[in-house]
């Protein structure tokens, strides 16, 4: 799969561009809003969730845009997205609602921000005003999901363009998107017998998550929740955070057997704090049993990891962070960019994204890990086209046959725990990686930088890639009933059709009265022409004994041209006038 814009190399210039090289660059965009893809907690439910929140809160506040729009279905929502956003803007930014129906409004705009992969049906929506009328940025997550996995198919054929992006979290991530669009653009390479590479029409930037990092020390925690907890001082607290779910994050099975041997190799009593939600009662009954029987010199802790208060104690209190994640649904790692962000050390699985985090016992510590020879898991894809293994089931199955070296772990458990010092030492690394690397401004300034070229690049009329010119239909796969079932009805009407009312005037204007209060005769009232157009009409063909469509169009304006033989035909239909 090749990428078939001319300008490749703005996926290079991002990384470079910060906070600094934001000024003057383009801050207007719109947001595709639906409650179900962002969360009114400031951390989790799921990492998608808190990023799409956490991204519109840090754009509104970082780039300061004069105005932003908000593109959702109802009043409502809108009012959600403002209530979600408004802490954090300027006083003088100004919201504003684009209702999906006036979706021509994002020609202002000029960008529209969805954040999932799923932007190629809104490029064919797009392609009703012209290809050009604005950008899509969408970003790359859950990539196992089937739905993402169409999504991402969707992209290879749709009308997405060189000033259209769909952001990578990280490098890994990208690779794994161009895995699918690649096999699926070579399928369609053979299907049709081309000798050419399938080109992909966007730009696949990466461009990390970010985190907040703390102004100050928030340290002044620890001793309280370190004394609920009934720790000693030469205790050791070891903190995980966030989604607890042996099938869609991590296995906690090799951290619970690191954790065991270190207990044992360094006599110290250790301690696990796990600071998050449980996607059941019988998920968290069987984390514990676990423990219990893995585990038994380890002293279990459970915390809301909803509760902002309680996260900024554990992660006061915590003298480790770890999180051995083996699943392929992991997208961003906010956890692990928070626990750096707190000067923790971390101890992480180098599995995906990690390793563009963590310098192995540089700013953390990278515990191998081995996974099955590409094509070894394929049943479990198989299955789960069949429907018969949903997934959670799917990625969950395939995560128990990803190793992660329990050796290697408990070895890394047991340095930091006897080291104070190699702790303090990862832990100011940790920090310093996230304030120079995953900071709220740089990244929104690379976003600016991003939405700057795309503006560009659609300006630019030698930048082409989709056919320019429509075919009969814009978005193919949504064919007008009227295209698609034109030869069904006996005869379409046409300017020379001749129309007569079908009773005396009088008689259509009381059969008229008595349809319009019906609901059954209302079901297209707002596609005609208003009550009184439709009086006029009938009006116009009292004293014709026939008259021709193409004689009542004269006494219409233009805008009203489509009302005008839409209600022609509905007239007909309820028996006020005969077309012939």
């Amino acid at each position: 799969m090749t990428n078939g814009s001319t300008k490749g190399d703005l996926v290079d210039k991002i990384e470079s561009a910060g906070p600094g090289s934001a000024k003057g660059l383009t801050t207007e965009l719109a947001f595709f809003f639906h409650p179900s893809q962002f969360t009114t907690s400031t951390f989790g439910p799921t990492g998608n969730l808190q990023f799409a929140t956490s991204f519109a809160q840090a754009f509104v506040n970082v780039a300061a845009p004069a105005e932003i729009a908000c593109f959702t279905q109802t009043n409502q929502m809108f009012q959600q997205f403002v209530e979600l956003v408004k802490p954090y803007a300027r006083q003088d930014t100004k919201c504003s609602w684009i209702p999906m129906q006036e979706f021509g409004r994002l020609s202002a705009a000029g960008a529209l921000f969805n954040p999932s992969a799923a932007i190629s049906k809104l490029a064919w929506q797009r392609r009703h005003l012209g290809s050009r009328a604005y950008s899509l940025i969408g970003v790359a997550h859950t990539l196992p999901h089937h739905l993402v996995q169409d999504a991402l198919a969707e992209l290879v054929i749709g009308p997405v363009e060189p000033w259209d992006a769909l952001v990578c979290p990280w490098e890994s991530t990208k690779r794994a998107t161009l895995r699918e669009l690649s096999t699926y653009g070579d399928y369609l390479a053979e299907r049709f017998k081309t000798s050419e590479k399938i080109k992909l029409g966007l730009q696949l930037p990466v461009i990390h998550p970010f985190v907040r990092i703390p102004e100050t020390s928030e340290k002044t925690g620890r001793t309280e929740l370190r004394t609920k907890l009934q720790l000693n001082d030469d205790d050791i607290l070891v903190l995980t955070a966030g989604r607890f779910s042996c099938l869609t994050k991590a296995s906690p099975v090799p951290m619970f057997l690191a954790l065991q041997r270190t207990a044992i190799e360094t006599g110290k009593k250790m301690h696990l704090l796990m600071a998050g939600w449980f996607e059941s009662d019988e998920a968290r009954e069987q984390y514990l049993q676990a423990a219990a029987e893995l585990a038994p010199k380890l002293s279990v802790h459970i915390l809301d990891g909803q509760n902002l208060e309680q996260m900024k104690e554990a992660w006061a209190a915590a003298d480790i962070y770890t999180e051995l994640n083996d699943n392929a649904q992991e997208s961003f790692g906010l956890s692990v960019l928070e626990a750096m962000a707190h000067e923790l050390p971390v101890v992480v699985s180098d599995w995906g994204f990690h390793r563009e985090i963590i310098e192995d016992d540089k700013n953390g510590i990278l515990i191998p890990t081995v996974g099955p020879v590409p094509g070894l898991t394929n049943e479990f894809a198989l299955l789960s086209s069949l429907s018969l293994l949903d997934y959670r089931n799917h990625v969950g199955l395939a995560s128990q046959f990803v190793s992660t070296n329990v050796a290697k772990c408990a070895q890394a458990y047991t340095v930091l725990a006897t080291d104070a010092n190699k702790r303090s030492e990862l832990g100011k690394s940790a920090k310093a990686t996230v304030a120079a690397k995953f900071a709220g401004p740089t990244i929104i300034g690379q976003y600016q930088y991003l939405l700057s070229e795309l503006s560009k690049l659609r300006k630019n009329t030698e930048v082409t890639f989709a056919p320019e010119n429509k075919s009969i239909a814009s978005y193919p796969t949504r064919l007008d009933t009227s295209i698609a079932f034109a030869d069904y009805a006996t005869s379409t009407l046409s300017p020379a059709s001749k129309l007569r009312l079908d009773s005396s005037k009088d008689e259509a204007s009381s059969l008229l009265a008595t349809l319009e209060p019906l609901p059954i005769a209302a079901i297209a009232k707002s596609m005609l022409l208003a009550p009184d157009d439709l009086r006029l009409v009938l009006n116009l063909l009292e004293n014709q004994n026939s008259s021709m469509v193409s004689d009542l169009t004269k006494h219409f304006n233009s805008d009203k041209g489509k009302e005008l033989l839409l209600s022609i035909l509905w007239l007909s239909k309820m028996g006020l006038v005969t077309i012939n």
